[in-house]
């Protein structure tokens, strides 16, 4: 997916190495053939001990069967998705193929090597933190919400009272224009007289 993506020349090299590792597993383990799979007499194929690729896995298992830190520890983790761009996560297979990438094999490693008790224990735990912690995300959200709602009402009765006060100073500086000249006139009318007297 992100491969075709080449002009944009953005993560092409890392998707391309991922590609080329997961398609020389892929290739190893169809070319031992018999080897990989086993011939019986009677011409049924049976697995081979030694090669954890199956030959009905997706690039995606062999993506992580044949994962090992000292080869791969250090690559950076592109997921072997069929998402397309258009997906939304509101189908099945989008959201399944979704969880069967997204994790490096790494952490599918180490969460692979848990024991059920702890696997069970780290699975009650994350999932009621995680309901708990939506919970007062949800409940935050709502106090924002009215906050915001309370907020937005305090700005319109500023702005409000901001444009009276505008209206208020320009007609006092007009009055107070007004009054200057009207003064300024008697001023020079008492002027006027007393020369004249």
């Amino acid at each position: 997916m992100i491969g075709k993506q080449s002009r944009f020349g953005l993560f092409t090299s890392s998707h391309q190495t991922a590609q080329k590792d997961t398609s020389a597993a892929a290739a190893c383990a169809g070319a031992r053939g018999s080897g990989a799979t086993g011939q019986k007499s009677d011409g049924k194929k049976i697995p081979n001990p030694r090669s954890p690729i199956g030959a009905d896995d997706t690039l995606g298992d062999i993506y992580y069967k044949s994962y090992t830190e000292e080869q791969r520890g250090e690559d950076p983790h592109v997921p072997v998705w069929s998402l397309k761009q258009k997906d939304t996560f509101v189908e099945f297979g989008a959201c399944r193929d979704w969880f069967l990438g997204t994790f490096p094999p790494g952490e599918v490693n180490r969460q692979k090597a848990r024991n059920h008790e702890g696997l069970y224990r780290a699975y009650i735990i994350g999932e009621v933190n995680a309901r708990s912690s939506n919970h007062q995300i949800v409940r935050e959200w709502r106090t924002m919400y009215k906050e915001r709602a309370g907020w937005e009402k305090y700005r319109d009765r500023l702005l409000k009272e901001a444009q009276d006060f505008d209206q208020l100073k320009n007609k006092f500086l007009e009055e107070k224009a007004s009054f200057e000249a009207e003064k300024k006139a008697e001023e020079w009318g008492h002027h006027g007289l007393k020369n004249k007297l």
